[in-house]
């Protein structure tokens, strides 16, 4: 089983992003903040595998 079927069983609340169909933000644009790393990378990376134009945005070496 793959991770995205283990968290779609254990968590299906959490895991509707991995439901998502390739195309589906085709067309839209996002600005996603903090993408540098963590959970703004990762979301910056799925939204361009699913067709949407992004706007990455991220502060060097700021922490709050």
């Amino acid at each position: 089983m793959t991770r995205s079927l283990r968290c779609a069983a254990a968590y299906p609340a959490r895991c509707t992003v991995r439901a998502m169909s390739r195309g589906q933000l085709q067309g839209k644009v996002a600005i996603i903040t903090g993408a540098g790393g963590g959970i703004g990378r990762e979301t910056a990376l799925r939204f361009v595998a699913e067709g949407a134009s992004v706007v990455a945005v991220d502060l060097p070496g700021v922490d709050l």
